[in-house]
C-alpha cells in the first residue's frame, strides 16, 4: 500500500464467504441479464462496509485494520429478506442483521479506523449504520430498482454467515473497486 491518495473512496469491510459471495455474484448476473443493471462492474467484490470515506491514508488503515483484525474472533451474522434504500438512484440491497455483538465490532471498526479517515461517509456512522449487501446500484432509477424488487420479492435471501476477515476495499469514479488489504479475524475472545 502506498501511503495517503487523495480522493480515492475507500472502505473498510469484510468479503462474503465463497458460498454468499457467489449467490450475491449469481443475483449480479440475473439482474444484469433480466434487467441491464450492472452492478458487478463497479463493486465486484461481495462485501459489506462497516466504515467509507473520501480519503483514506492507506498506510495508516492497514496497521489499524490488521491490528483490529488480529485482536478479533470470526463474527456471525444473518441476512433478513431485501431492503432499498430511496433517491433518484436507489440501491437495492440484502439487509444484514444488526445484532448486538456486530453493532459493537462495527463501533471499534469505525472508533480505530477514523484516525486514519478524512472526510468520512457520515450514511456509516454507528448512530445510523445500515449494514447491508448491495445488489441494484448506481445505474439504477426508480423504475429498474422497483423491477429489481420483483424480480427478486420471492427468494430467499435469509443467509447465515462467517465472516472471517477485515478489508481495505477502494475505487474511483466508474473504476472497478479492487481489494487494498485482507486481514484474517484471528483472535478468540468474545468481540468487544
Amino acid at each position: 500500500m502506498s501511503g495517503r491518495r487523495k480522493g480515492a473512496l475507500a472502505a473498510v469491510a469484510s468479503l462474503l464467504p465463497a458460498e454468499a459471495a457467489e449467490r450475491v455474484r449469481d443475483l449480479w448476473g440475473e439482474l444484469e441479464k433480466e434487467l441491464g443493471l450492472k452492478a458487478a462492474t463497479i463493486s465486484p467484490l461481495p462485501h459489506f462496509s462497516y466504515q467509507v470515506a473520501r480519503d483514506y491514508d492507506l498506510d495508516a488503515l492497514a496497521e489499524v485494520v490488521s491490528s483490529l483484525a488480529a485482536a478479533s474472533r470470526p463474527l456471525r451474522v444473518q441476512t433478513a429478506g431485501l431492503g432499498i434504500f430511496t433517491g433518484p438512484a436507489p440501491i437495492v440491497h440484502v439487509p444484514v442483521v444488526r445484532s448486538p455483538e456486530l453493532t459493537r465490532f462495527q463501533l471499534a471498526v469505525w472508533s480505530a479506523a477514523s484516525v486514519a479517515a478524512t472526510k468520512l461517509d457520515q450514511h456509516y456512522h454507528p448512530a445510523s449504520w445500515v449494514p447491508h449487501v448491495s445488489l441494484a446500484f448506481g445505474d439504477t432509477t426508480p423504475a429498474t430498482a422497483a423491477a429489481a424488487v420483483e424480480l427478486l420479492a420471492e427468494r430467499d435471501l435469509s443467509w447465515d454467515l462467517e465472516l472471517e476477515d477485515l478489508s481495505i476495499v477502494k475505487g474511483a469514479g466508474n473504476e472497478p473497486q479492487v481489494l487494498a488489504g485482507r486481514y484474517p479475524l484471528e483472535g478468540v475472545a468474545r468481540n468487544f
